[in-house]
């Protein structure tokens, strides 16, 4: 297996319109921290594939066609093969419609695939081969069930995928948890990743390579530790903590026969 990291940043300008509360009262005063659209690259010898995630809410269905049509014209990968997914922070530019919760930025939204493309292109430059290795902990305290604090499900469990050399050099990561990405509220006007980036910055210093994080089914469950930015440092180091850990513990090796990509389409009812 090989693998590549890379990321851009797409930090939109101050006066873009944000997403993800409908008590916003007005588009972005400021940046607190950037924004980046995240890439890994997996190749086996015959065939390459594509992770991108954004520090964004998310992209419309035929938005998401559109970006993953331009990054395989430049790269050469497959559409089939290209994932492009978002960390669901709700303190970025408006990259979906929602209703009541300000318009598109369609300035934003027009750039974004040109900067998509570069990270796909450095992260295919990137490769190199790896071992795959994989572990999982779980870290309490961090999230809670808005509906029921006391006694709602909540995913504790953090995840990691890392790629190291031969020699033991973590190349790169790739973490999953659950949780909305709402540590900063309503009133918040400052552009940020909210706790997925400060995991991944905390995590890349921790471990010394590339990190990624990746969103779970976070419905109902939110930070524990919310409204401020102070916050949002809590929340990100309690996490990348437990990432370096699980990386220095050495974890276990996933073995395979080769590169795979697998869709599924859900349909879920509103309840």
């Amino acid at each position: 297996m090989h693998a590549g990291f890379a990321k851009a940043d797409i930090t939109p300008p101050v006066g873009t319109t944000l997403t993800g509360y409908g008590a916003r009262m007005g588009p972005a005063l400021g940046v607190h921290d950037s924004l980046y659209c995240r890439a890994l690259a997996l190749a086996d010898g015959s065939r390459q594939a594509l992770l991108m995630v954004t520090d964004t809410l998310g992209f419309g269905l035929e938005y998401t066609r559109q970006v993953k049509a331009r990054v395989a014209e430049a790269t050469g990968v497959p559409v089939e093969d290209i994932i492009l997914a978002a960390t669901h922070t709700h303190a970025g530019p408006a990259s979906v419609f929602l209703q009541g919760c300000g318009d598109l930025a369609l300035d934003w939204l027009e750039g974004f695939p040109a900067q998509a493309v570069d990270a796909a292109l450095a992260a295919l430059a990137d490769l190199s081969e790896v071992e795959v290795r994989f572990g999982a902990v779980d870290v309490p305290g961090v999230a809670v069930n808005r509906r029921d604090r006391e006694n709602g499900p909540v995913d504790q469990e953090l995840s990691a995928v890392w790629f190291q050399d031969a020699g033991g050099r973590v190349k790169g990561a790739l973490l999953h948890f659950t949780c909305h990405s709402v540590v900063m509220d309503a009133d918040n006007r400052l552009i940020s990743a909210d706790y997925p980036g400060s995991l991944c910055a905390q995590a890349e210093e921790l471990i010394g390579a590339p990190c990624m994080f990746i969103q779970g089914p976070c419905g109902d469950i939110n930070p524990a530790d919310r409204m401020t930015f102070e916050a949002v440092e809590r929340t990100g180091a309690k996490l990348a903590q437990a990432a370096a850990e699980l990386v220095q513990g050495g974890g276990a090796p996933i073995q395979g026969s080769g590169l795979s990509v697998q869709s599924v389409a859900l349909s879920l009812p509103l309840m």
